[in-house]
């Protein structure tokens, strides 16, 4: 199976600096497009789910001692790809991680909201930073209070905390913007690699049905990457043209270090009506070609890629001499690379599917006793269709693996031998993978003889 387990965070962020962070993010009135493509929603912080989540980070507990920060090191390193019986040579570190109540709640809150809004950035890279000291530390820390739950015999805490860090996942990018897709995708994936695990420790009945509950009620498409693209080039357009005075200055920023310029040397010689009148053409063009390349998107794989292909080579040229004469130098500078993005974007919307096939397949086994042996008689028991793998069209490969269900996309090779990216669930693979990790850390002895449960006065969140 291939997964990415994602770096180990060593920072710990004090509550106060996640709370100011809060307040100036999403702390305000603001319009928020909703993922439905419907009418703009305004959004007050009462109602705005971002808040809860900055609130949430800020009231994740500190490291207060040397052996808590070693608590959080290791939640949010090897604890990544360990079971939860590992919790039985760490009873400390599970008591310590389920008096995380208070996050939890706030977690909750959020997660019950309609809307959630990050406020549009102005500044790129100085929001995306922002956005990750929430929602990262905030993930990690919650799976971590999941395995927790799940040694104690919480599955239902631990299902609940799933859920709801899904629907972090599916708020965060409900502006559309590729900084918060991008969070959106990296949560979605790790949760689905604890899932992966839950499910194939067969949870018991009220744990399934709450993962299930929640399955039932999505949309498709959670990740419509032709959307993203036409709200992001309007977002970059209109704050070009917001003021003309400006503009040589912000593109200054989005060329960053870069030693070459041309968008802000083919502006500054001209006078302000010329300025404004040749970046009026620029945005225009580049708005124009987004909208084509959306329209792109929408379609079928195997039409959109060789399309997709064709314009990355062309803007690759573009990127190798962006001062060449006619080249209009806004579209090497903000289209981004297609290919890799559309696919990336395709691959999360197979992670959901992933994640529901496998949380269906639990369902099914603990109302059996046995794993569902096809796709189809799956969808027969959960009364559901599940949604085409959007590489092929047809459905997700689904096969049982030694008896356990294996799940998988059909992504193109190169994605698929990436260890940073989840293109299939094999339960049988994960079990092993889980066994040979505990034994690495605890040696097989140890695990065998270790109580696997915290003494009975042991705090369980709720």
């Amino acid at each position: 199976m291939k997964r990415g387990r994602g770096s180990a965070l060593t920072r710990v962020l004090g509550g106060g600096a996640c709370l100011a962070l809060s307040l100036a993010c999403a702390g305000t009135s603001a319009f928020a497009e909703p993922a439905s493509r419907g009418e703009p929603a305004v959004v007050d912080s009462f109602d705005n789910a971002a808040m809860d989540y900055w609130r949430a980070a800020a009231l994740m507990q500190p490291a207060l001692s040397l052996e808590e920060f070693q608590f959080i090191e290791f939640a949010e390193g090897p604890l990544l790809a360990l079971p939860p019986r590992i919790f039985s040579t760490r009873p400390l570190m599970a008591r310590w991680l389920l008096l995380e109540r208070p996050m939890l709640n706030a977690l909750a809150t959020g997660a019950e909201k309609t809307h959630c809004l990050f406020d549009p950035p102005t500044d790129y890279p100085m929001v995306e930073e922002l956005f990750s000291m929430c929602v990262r530390p905030l993930t990690l820390r919650g799976l971590a209070v999941a395995k927790a739950a799940e040694f104690v015999e919480n599955e239902r805490l631990a299902a609940t905390i799933y859920v709801n860090l899904l629907r972090m996942a599916d708020h965060i990018h409900e502006d559309l913007s590729w900084a918060h897709a991008r969070s959106a995708m990296n949560v979605l994936q790790q949760v689905l690699v604890d899932l992966e695990g839950f499910c194939s420790r067969e949870p018991p009945t009220r744990a399934v049905q709450i993962l299930s509950n929640y399955f039932a009620d999505l949309d498709r498409p959670r990740f419509p990457v032709g959307d993203y693209l036409r709200k992001e080039s309007e977002r970059y357009a209109d704050w070009l043209e917001i003021d003309i005075r400006e503009a040589p200055a912000k593109l200054e920023r989005l060329y960053g270090e870069a030693v070459l310029m041309p968008a802000v040397d083919k502006l500054v010689t001209l006078e302000r009506d010329e300025q404004r009148e040749r970046l009026r053409g620029w945005v225009a063009e580049y708005r124009k070609l987004c909208q084509q390349l959306a329209n792109v998107m929408a379609q079928p794989y195997e039409r959109a890629l060789p399309l997709l292909e064709k314009a990355d080579e062309q803007l690759d040229k573009w990127r190798a001499d962006p001062a060449a004469p006619g080249v209009n130098p806004l579209l090497p500078l903000l289209v981004p690379e297609l290919t890799g993005l559309y696919e990336r974007f395709l691959l999360a919307e197979a992670q959901w599917t992933m994640a529901e096939i496998a949380v269906m397949a639990a369902a099914y086994k603990d109302f059996t006793q046995v794993w569902p042996a096809s796709l189809e008689e799956l969808q027969r028991f959960s009364e559901r269709s599940f949604a085409s793998d959007p590489f092929s069209g047809r459905p997700l490969l689904y096969a049982l693996h030694r008896g356990q269900p294996r799940v998988s996309c059909r992504a193109p090779r190169e994605m698929a031998r990436r260890p940073d990216l989840v293109t299939s669930l094999d339960f049988h693979e994960r079990q092993e993978e889980d066994r040979v990790n505990l034994e690495a850390i605890v040696g097989p002895r140890e695990e065998e003889e270790a109580v696997h449960r915290l003494p009975p006065d042991a705090p369980v969140a709720r």
